[in-house]
């Protein structure tokens, strides 16, 4: 499966502003921390569904590959 550009991985906030595309968008975002409950069952496929912006909806799950990879070297602790 093709990377996805557009979800980037970043260390800090202040790396959010690091990219090209980000001057043409709104500066407003708020961070949002996700619960060890919604962790487990995002790594185990569910979908994850963000609406906090008011204006989009924004989903995510993780690809086969990224699937397989959890199932195969990360224990998960109900």
């Amino acid at each position: 499966m093709s990377e996805n550009t557009s979800i980037r991985l970043i260390k800090s906030l202040d790396n959010i502003y690091d990219f090209d595309e980000v001057r043409h968008m709104s500066s407003k975002y708020e961070l949002e921390l996700i619960s060890k409950n919604k962790l487990i069952k995002f790594l185990s496929g569910e979908i994850l569904l963000d609406l906090t912006d008011e204006e989009y909806i924004h989903v995510m799950k993780l690809d086969s590959d990224a699937l397989e990879y959890v199932k195969n070297n990360i224990s998960i602790n109900y």
